[in-house]
């Protein structure tokens, strides 16, 4: 967590190697780093719905992820509907969209 704190990464996958040894050795952060993995692998983790509750949050938001995460369907939901064909189109952002980036 002090290591996310200084260099100003809110949000990542951490990488280890255990050495012969038994030791821990951090190797890197991956800010854009695969989790899905973990859904498919234990469906109760959710952890697809915590992070679009995470970079969907109103800035400076102190509320919990899992108050937010029932707003988003589950890898599972949405495996399902994509089987199915049923996944609704998505239709361009509009200028008040809360999570609409800025940057040019």
């Amino acid at each position: 967590m002090a290591f996310a704190r200084q260099s100003g990464v809110c949000a990542g996958s951490l990488d280890f190697g255990v050495d012969a040894q038994g030791k821990w050795w951090f190797l890197e952060i991956n800010e854009q780093g695969q989790f899905l993995w973990i859904d498919q692998f234990n469906r109760s983790a959710r952890l697809m719905e915590k992070f679009c509750a995470f970079i969907t949050a109103p800035e400076g938001s102190t509320e919990p992820l899992e108050a937010r995460q029932d707003l988003f369907p589950s890898l599972q939901e949405y495996e399902e509907l994509l089987k199915n064909e049923q996944v609704p189109p998505v239709g361009r952002p509009k200028q008040e969209d809360p999570f609409l980036s800025l940057e040019a």
